[in-house]
């Protein structure tokens, strides 16, 4: 489990200066190094809490003796100690498409494609640029990545598959292999040597040799060696990601996102308004609202409301049999839902829109009606309302842009161990490891039985801190680009 750590501000201000002094921040971090002024207005204390977290490119794996016990007993095995561990770094992005009434009349492309897929074209077109390099379409060397992160999001362990074979191909910013702690894959890394990576991939896949033989060199320019490595951790990966509930409760937790970017935009703007045109009051009342959540309500989080005077219900009060489409979604809000005549409304309009959404999606009658009433409420909207529906969309965007390691290696089971076990998976329970079984044919063409290899995993999430209210500053801007993407097809509107 991870410690909490205080440190003191003194200590953050003088590792600020001598970062800040030794030229070490890349050239696209630093206008946000730049803004500490507005981060100070928040700290009101004489610490900060950190988090201290263990090396996710590691694993200590127990081997779990099955037995008739409803709780697996683990004992330590020395034996799995002699195969290395692999751990995979992936950054999913949002898995969902946003279809809701307030996105702008000509940034409708967003119905129809992810934020990933739009920032691909607009990165291979060169107007738009990320810090860890550029993209070319057409060309998958240089970069241009066709990942769908909805396939990542499935449940379907093929499409699971083939968002990872996506990212192997382009990994970009969004996937890092590491073995026993040293970069293995990821943009810009230097390949280690066929011989070494052979070796690694033939001791920890032996399954794989057969298929990934059969489909020698299947990617452009990528060695043998290379194709059984890839598949290898791509067959581990996939099994665990579709087994384990993390990707559910993501998306969940990135479905919060009811408005799009330009509702936030727009109901930002309300906020400011109602607190007398101070931007810098709107972004430190919304950042009061997001940090101020403990106890344990919907997924383990209450918001405390008292500071605002205002009688809040839980949402599900608010969210009847009438709006089935919002209802679900909110049910993993953090925060309760105020009283607000004006959200109800404009929470009525969204369900509405999201409901007939499917069959009236080329309507531009319905979509541009649809727009002005939402644009209404939220011109209406309470202080309160504002804070729960920002609240909402900066918790999504900060569980679109987490990370999470899977980290994994193989297991000998002891010689005991009763061969009808073979194929049995465990999942991942607080400090305790899981396991996933793969079962793949003899590699010999004579030899027609099948053999089981077992791995034991670990899953872990990190870089989920809420995102600050500074986000929606100059949001518009960014936004602005949407308008440059060309859509090509308007058929797929599901999410």
């Amino acid at each position: 489990m991870p410690s909490w750590l205080h440190i003191p501000i003194t200590f953050i201000n003088e590792l600020y200066l001598n970062t800040m002094r030794s030229g070490a921040i890349p050239k696209h971090r630093l206008q946000s190094w730049l803004v500490r002024d507005k981060v100070e207005e928040s700290i009101d204390r004489d610490f900060v809490v950190a988090t201290l977290l263990r090396d996710y490119t590691s694993l200590i794996v127990c081997h779990r003796c099955h037995c008739s016990q409803s709780v697996p007993k683990v004992v330590n095995t020395r034996a799995s100690e002699l195969f290395p561990t692999i751990s995979v770094e992936i950054k999913p992005k949002a898995g969902y498409l946003s279809i809701s009434p307030l996105v702008h009349p000509s940034r409708r492309c967003k119905f129809y494609h992810t934020r990933y897929e739009i920032n691909q074209q607009l990165m291979a077109s060169g107007q738009l640029r990320r810090g860890w390099g550029c993209v070319k379409k057409g060309d998958r060397d240089k970069g241009f990545s066709h990942y769908d992160p909805r396939d990542l999001f499935s449940g379907d362990q093929q499409r699971i598959r083939m968002a990872l074979n996506n990212l192997m191909e382009s990994m970009q910013n969004n996937l890092k292999v590491w073995h026993g702690g040293d970069i293995l894959f990821g943009h810009g890394v230097d390949m280690i040597h066929e011989r070494q990576m052979l070796q690694i991939a033939n001791t920890l896949f032996p399954e794989a040799r057969h298929s990934a033989t059969s489909a020698k060199n299947k990617n452009s320019g990528a060695s043998h060696a290379e194709d059984l490595l890839k598949e290898g951790i791509t067959d581990v990966v996939s099994s665990v990601l579709a087994k384990e509930p993390l990707l559910t409760r993501l998306l969940a937790l990135q479905r919060l996102d009811i408005i799009d970017t330009d509702g936030a935009i727009a109901i930002f703007d309300r906020l400011i308004d109602i607190l007398g045109g101070n931007v810098g009051k709107a972004e430190k009342c919304l950042d009061h609202y997001c940090c101020n959540v403990t106890g344990d309500k919907c997924g383990g989080f209450q918001h405390e409301t008292n500071d605002y005077g205002q009688q809040c219900s839980p949402v599900c009060s608010v969210m009847d049999s009438t709006l089935p489409e919002i209802g679900k979604v909110l049910t993993s809000s953090p925060y309760n839902c105020p009283e607000c005549p004006a959200l109800s409304g404009l929470l009525v309009e969204i369900s509405s829109f999201r409901q007939n959404f499917g069959v009236s999606h080329d309507d531009k009658s319905f979509l541009d009606s649809s727009n002005c009433l939402a644009r209404k409420y939220v011109n209406e909207l309470s202080k309160e309302g504002c804070l729960f529906l920002l609240g909402n969309w900066l918790l999504s965007l900060g569980m679109c842009d987490t990370s999470f390691f899977v980290t994994f290696k193989r297991v000998n089971r002891p010689l005991s161990q009763p061969t009808f076990e073979a194929g049995v998976s465990w999942l991942q329970m607080n400090d305790e490891h899981g396991e996933v079984c793969l079962i793949a044919p003899s590699t010999s063409p004579q030899d027609c039985s099948t053999r089981a290899y077992t791995y034991g995993y670990d899953v872990k999430v990190v870089d989920c801190d809420p995102k600050p209210a500074r986000k929606l500053c100059g949001r518009n801007r960014s936004e602005e680009l949407v308008e440059r993407f060309k859509s090509n097809k308007q058929q797929s509107v599901s999410n």
